[in-house]
Formats: structure tokens, C-alpha cells, sequence
């Protein structure tokens, strides 16, 4: 069964900074059951995150092609925000629930878990929020 991950683009981030993370172990090991996604929205965003912190953007450019699915949510950002708002703290994290929601994906890995109303999204989405430490966790206790 193939799991479906929605990433929080700090996620991404952290795996480009360490090569020692669960993060850089999820997003850059070998294909696996997992098929990781993304928003347009979440790769502007890493464009600016990845120029700010001066990281190579073809280390970005090759992970997204590699192993990220990119969601392309057919609606504005000011949509978007008004149909999540309630399920995260910062309307700017809506396009992240968005995605989620809209790629039925089961899990939504973040470090930033308390930016989410994880009981509303879980209710409302069956979307599981976690760290990607507690993800790994969670595939291997399947294995």
C-alpha cells in the first residue's frame, strides 16, 4: 500500500541544511512506498526560503523533480486561505491543509505541528499530522 505525504516546506528545507535528519532520510533515500506532495504555493515559497539561506537552488530544483509531487490547487491563495483559515493558526499555512486535503493524503509532515488545529484537520481531512521523526517511527513499528 502506498502511503500519500504531504510535506510542509520546512520539511524540505531541513533535508536540503542535513544530510542526518529524519527529513533528509524520508525525502532523499531510495523510492519507497511513500509518495511525498507538494503545493505551487509551497515551491514559491522555497524558492525565496532557499535564495534567503543561500542553498543551491538545483539541490532544490532536483529534489522536487525527483521525489516531490507538485499539487496544483486550481484556486487563488485568498480561496484557499478562506476555505482552511480554521484548521491552522497562520492563514499562510492554509495552502498547506489545502494540498493535504486535496491530494486525500494521509499524513501532513511539518515541524511545525502546533501551526495546525491537528484535531480539526484529523475530524475533518482523516489527516494525520506529524513531525517526519514520528513518521519514521510510525513506518517502521509497521515493518
Amino acid at each position: 500500500m502506498i502511503r500519500q505525504v504531504f510535506v510542509d516546506s520546512d520539511v524540505i528545507i531541513s533535508s536540503l541544511l542535513s544530510d542526518k535528519g529524519a527529513a533528509f532520510l524520508l525525502l532523499h533515500s531510495q523510492p519507497s512506498l511513500t509518495r511525498f506532495f507538494i503545493t505551487q504555493y509551497s515551491i514559491d515559497e522555497l524558492e525565496i526560503v532557499v535564495q534567503r539561506l543561500e542553498i543551491s537552488n538545483k539541490n532544490l530544483t532536483q529534489l522536487v523533480d525527483t521525489r516531490l509531487e507538485t499539487v496544483h490547487i486550481p484556486t487563488s491563495q485568498e480561496r484557499i486561505q478562506k476555505t482552511y483559515e480554521r484548521y491552522v493558526i497562520d492563514t499562510g499555512d492554509a495552502h498547506i491543509v489545502g494540498g493535504a486535503a486535496e491530494t486525500k493524503c494521509r499524513f501532513l509532515l511539518t515541524y511545525n505541528v502546533k501551526h495546525f488545529r491537528t484535531e480539526k484537520i484529523k475530524e475533518k481531512f482523516n489527516i494525520l499530522i506529524m513531525t517526519p521523526a514520528m513518521f519514521l517511527q510510525y513506518i517502521r513499528s509497521l515493518q
